[in-house]
């Protein structure tokens, strides 16, 4: 294995970890009958007075929330896995898979946090970035460019 493949593999593990934690703090803040603070922040209301206000509202919101952070923690672990397995064995699939689906979630989510004030949309950009080098690196090593 390459340098390049070593770099890629470390970047693509670091950027699943990072889903992985955000992922778990988003499914925990939902379990404990709270709303993330930047929720509270973006909809003007605190979880106590929406929760005065209709106490089956919020239980929609924890159950959408709940459903997305599952669906980051299935692809998170789903790409981990094509990470150590098929794509160290430079399987060509397992590398369109990879990046297609961390294009397919991060550019949504990076859309639609970044019309949110207070809302981390920093941390989606930054982990783009990583995942764009990642793929430069699996370019140029593919294309053998030294």
């Amino acid at each position: 294995m390459t340098i390049k493949k070593k770099i890629s593999i470390g970047i693509l593990s670091l950027v699943c970890a990072v889903m992985l934690l955000f992922a778990g703090e988003i499914f925990w803040m939902a379990s404990s009958g709270n709303l993330m603070p930047v929720m509270e922040q973006n909809i003007g209301k605190t979880s106590t007075e929406l929760r005065a206000y209709s106490p089956g509202l919020l239980s929609v919101f924890f159950t959408s929330i709940k459903a997305v952070s599952a669906l980051l923690l299935s692809i998170s672990v789903g790409i981990l896995i094509l990470i150590y397995g098929p794509f160290r064995k430079q399987r060509k699939w397992a590398s369109i898979v990879i990046y297609a689906l961390l294009f397919v979630w991060l550019i949504p989510a990076i859309l639609i946090y970044s019309s949110q004030p207070n809302a981390p949309w920093m941390l989606w950009v930054a982990l783009l970035v990583l995942v764009v080098i990642s793929l430069v690196l699996e370019i140029l090593e593919s294309k053998k460019v030294v």
